[in-house]
């Protein structure tokens, strides 16, 4: 979807959170690798206590502000900042009363950074609703922080994976370097939230929509949980359950998804025509590089430098790790076991190097290094890890990566973060794939015992991202019904999730 990809500091790909893969380093291991003003509240037409103007953003035409709010909300004549507030007012004759608010994944995601994709995925809602985007507090236009040490201290060199140590380093770097920025414990989920209440108070709404997808669930649950009287229906795609510690089930979720798309393989005439072999062939790599990992150099099509590359078994399994988000990226999958197979490293190595980004913007955000360290969903315990994920081959880079977390985390000043049960009877709709790596349908399981109207869709061997992975359409059609009716769904209201169309697997 919209969000940017975010690097294993930030976990995630896409609006995805996965799994930190042992850092970047036990992959491939590559060294070097709108004015705002006065206007009207969209809601009642009147005059609104957030001033709205005139704006294009990605471009779609918009209305634009900012709103003040105080960064310790326990003292609000401290110091304040601004939040920033992107609405794309409803386009038809008749505006209803509940706009749509788009809660952005990562963490570390700006909601305005998903403008363009949001209206064009409800452009039907969008006529007669707005949709509202508030970047959250840490990112975006709302005094995003950044650290660039991170990069540094963290960059892998020659195939060394940082140690605990590093991450120690790292925490200090970044706190040192955002020190007069702002204070890290004030910017939370839960006080994201609130920031999203003020919002919607200053527009002069009485109730709202919500749509999330993946950590975006997770703050759309909190702001459930804190001010759920004020939310009318809720479509909540790929996602888990505040108390559900889903990097924790990580290396399970993972295999389940691997095995769901190698199953998916050997159904299909022309991958299985293509790749008989192709479960032997993984574990002969896997072997292979357990007993000698391989190293050689690579030239960068990005740049013409030349880099060395080490590939070892976990940088293996994070590169696969890297293509189970959806239904597109798995469909690389056969071909890229197969090249590996052959023992084509380099080819292999200058693929993965030309589709990668060149800076991550978002990786280094203090506000998502403290909901990392602070939500119920992110806490790794590395046995706890080690005995979840039993003989999954994503386990043991788990286990590395809540290793590094827990030091990270251990230098970084503590906040309350989300968590609990959500009790609520809002019309909720929770959409997985079951092939999903990060946040399967098991990590919605129970959802009714404390929120009664809300169903569960799994979508069969999807991955991350529903609506962005269905091609057709079909799901957000059905999900733009949910919305219009506002009231509790029955599976019989979702027979798109069904039958979803899959790519073609790339035949290399």
């Amino acid at each position: 979807m919209a969000t940017p990809g975010l690097n294993p500091r930030t976990p995630g790909r896409s609006v995805s959170r996965g799994v930190p893969a042992a850092s970047s380093a036990a992959l491939l291991i590559v060294s070097g690798i709108a004015a705002c003003g006065g206007g009207a509240s969209p809601a009642s037409g009147g005059t609104s206590a957030l001033p709205l103007s005139s704006c294009v953003v990605q471009s779609v035409a918009a209305t634009c502000g900012s709103l003040s709010v105080p960064e310790n909300p326990g003292l609000p004549a401290g110091r304040h900042i601004g939040i920033r507030v992107v609405v794309v007012p409803a386009s038809g004759p008749h505006r209803a009363a509940d706009p749509l608010f788009y809660f952005a994944g990562g963490p570390g995601g700006a909601a305005s950074d998903s403008v363009q994709w949001a209206s064009k995925a409800f452009r039907v809602f969008n006529e007669s609703h707005d949709l509202v985007f508030v970047d959250q507090r840490g990112t975006g236009g709302s005094n995003a922080m950044n650290c660039p040490q991170l990069i540094k201290v963290n960059e892998p060199q020659l195939g060394t994976i940082p140690s605990a140590a590093d991450e120690v380093v790292a925490a200090k770097a970044c706190l040192a370097a955002t020190a007069r920025a702002g204070d890290p414990r004030m910017y939370t989920t839960p006080i994201f939230t609130d920031d999203v209440d003020r919002v919607r108070v200053a527009l002069g709404y009485q109730s709202i929509d919500i749509y999330g997808g993946s950590y975006g669930v997770s703050s759309g649950l909190t702001y459930i949980q804190r001010h759920g009287a004020h939310v009318r229906a809720a479509l909540l795609d790929s996602g888990s359950l505040l108390d559900v510690r889903l990097w924790q089930l990580s290396p399970a979720s993972e295999n389940g998804a691997l095995q769901s798309l190698l199953d998916r393989c050997a159904a299909d005439t022309s991958c299985h025509g293509a790749y008989p072999w192709i479960r032997s062939e993984l574990t002969d790599i896997l072997n292979r590089l357990t007993a000698s990992p391989v190293s050689f150099s690579v030239t960068d099509p990005r740049s013409n430098a030349t880099i060395p590359v080490t590939v070892t078994t976990l940088g293996f399994v994070s590169v696969l790790n890297n293509f189970l988000d959806t239904v597109q990226d798995q469909a690389q999958v056969p071909a890229l076991i197969f090249t590996a197979y052959l023992q084509q490293w380099a080819y292999l190595a200058q693929q993965l190097l030309r589709s990668a980004p060149t800076t991550n913007p978002t990786d280094t955000l203090v506000a998502a290094q403290t909901i990392k360290c602070s939500d119920a969903w992110a806490q790794m315990d590395p046995a706890a890890v080690r005995t979840a994920g039993g003989a999954s081959i994503f386990t043991a880079s788990a286990v590395e990566s809540a290793v590094l977390s827990q030091a990270f985390c251990s230098a970084w000043p503590e906040a309350v973060g989300a968590s609990g049960p959500v009790r609520s009877t809002v019309p909720i709709v929770f959409l997985n794939g079951t092939a999903d790596p990060d946040d399967p349908p098991a990590n919605v399981a129970g959802a009714t015992t404390t929120m009664p109207n809300s169903l569960s869709v799994p979508v069969p061997g999807y991955g991350h991202g529903q609506l962005s992975q269905d091609t057709s359409g079909c799901l957000t059609r059905e999900a733009i019904t949910f919305l219009e009716r506002g009231i509790p769904s029955t599976p019989a209201d979702w027979p798109c999730a069904a039958n979803p169309p899959f790519p073609r697997f790339s035949m290399g």
